[in-house]
C-alpha cells in the first residue's frame, strides 16, 4: 500500500534501511519521557571517523557499500527489540 511505503520511507534510511535520525530522536524521546525505566537502557554512539577519506579515494560507490556493510554486520549483532539507527 502506498501510505505503508510513504510512511516507511519518513522513518527509514534509503541507504541502509535502519531508522533515520527523526525516527531515532522520536523513540529516545519516548523511553526518556518514561517515569520510570521497565528495562536498563544503553546508548552507544559510533562514529566513523574520517570516513570522508574512504569517498575521496574510493569513491561514493564505495563509500556507500561500506556503510551497508557496516549496517549488515550490527544488523546481524544486535537483539530484534534493540534499536538500530543511521544517523
Amino acid at each position: 500500500m502506498l501510505s505503508e511505503q510513504l510512511e516507511y520511507q519518513a522513518k527509514h534510511d534509503s541507504l541502509t534501511g535502519l531508522i533515520n535520525r527523526a525516527e531515532f530522536e522520536r523513540r529516545l524521546r519516548r523511553i526518556l519521557s518514561k517515569d520510570s525505566y521497565e528495562n536498563e537502557c544503553v546508548l552507544c554512539y559510533l562514529d566513523l571517523d574520517q570516513f570522508k577519506v574512504i569517498n575521496d579515494t574510493y569513491g561514493h560507490l564505495a563509500g556507500d557499500e561500506s556503510i551497508r556493510q557496516i549496517s549488515d554486520l550490527f544488523t546481524g549483532i544486535v537483539r530484534k527489540r534493540d534499536t538500530l539507527a543511521r544517523l
